[in-house]
């Protein structure tokens, strides 16, 4: 069953370069507490920009039909009493969302 998994990609940040950050964050809220409101509230914003990668629902929605599609997938993974419809719809702020309902 486990050859059947997708393959998870390794994390991109270490352990141990975490555990480093977190200390120097640490003793920089000790020194200067507003200092570190700043340094939060820049890597809040950046963070999310630099860690990015091709990850929209267009292609997992590819991956998820490539995964239907293997010959050597055991009938009970194949979900077809499943339907999902998806919609866009525009909110009262002019944003095009995509709505998905599985049923």
């Amino acid at each position: 069953m486990d050859d059947l998994c997708i393959e998870t990609p390794r994390p991109r940040v270490g352990s141990g370069k975490i555990v480093v950050f977190g200390l120097l964050l640490t003793g920089l809220a000790c020194a200067s507490p507003l200092l570190l409101l700043v340094l939060t509230a820049v890597l809040a914003v950046i963070i999310p920009v630099l860690y990015r990668e091709n990850d929209d629902g267009e292609n997992r929605r590819k991956l998820y039909h490539e995964f239907l599609q293997r010959k050597d997938l055991p009938e009970r993974l194949r979900c077809k009493d499943v339907n999902l419809n998806e919609s866009f719809w525009t909110n009262d702020r002019g944003m095009l969302l995509l709505t998905s309902i599985m049923s």
